[in-house]
């Protein structure tokens, strides 16, 4: 997605999110690598292809069986440190405020994001606000999902597809 915004001296400047395309997932099986931009950046702040593909990866497996759009997966900001994928547990809705807001959030809720606090002024602080909300846009789909999902083996799908960031956000 492309957004233009227009300066006072009549410049164009182009706003646009990152994202790895269909062929770095397909690279990151074979334990090879593209020669991207954001790859590069990944590598350059220590993550290895095998959590590239289990982060990245897997989101795209989860797009690609349940029909949403999975071209490009957009990573919350460009550089970023590794979070552990999680497994499936009960999500705590409210916590998705976090994610939804650029405010100061509550003391309270302050602190119990603090193990995330890093990533989540990364993600808040950008400088490129579509890299921000394309972020956002894709993991709500996969959000919709999940609260539509009525099995726990449906759930933990829907779950193996967001974002750790986001997967830890909800298990809070």
């Amino acid at each position: 997605m492309i957004q233009w915004t227009y300066k006072t001296d009549l410049s164009i400047v182009q706003e646009m999110s990152v994202s790895f395309c269909k062929h770095c997932v397909e690279n990151w099986k074979r334990n090879k690598i593209m020669d991207c931009q954001l790859c590069r950046v990944h590598l350059n702040n220590g993550w290895s292809i095998k959590q590239m593909y289990e982060v990245y990866g897997k989101r795209k497996e989860v797009y690609d069986m349940v029909g949403l759009p999975s071209d490009a997966i957009v990573p919350p900001a460009e550089k970023r440190e590794f979070i552990q994928p999680l497994a499936y547990g009960t999500p705590s809705w409210e916590n998705l405020l976090c994610m939804l807001t650029t405010q100061p959030l509550p003391e309270v809720v302050s602190k119990k994001l603090e193990p995330v606090a890093k990533n989540m002024r990364k993600m808040h602080a950008l400088e490129n606000k579509a890299q921000w909300k394309d972020f956002l846009n894709q993991e709500m789909k996969i959000i919709y999902q999940l609260k539509q999902a009525t099995t726990r083996a449906s759930k933990e799908f829907f779950f193996k597809g967001l974002d750790p960031l986001t997967q830890k956000i909800l298990l809070l």
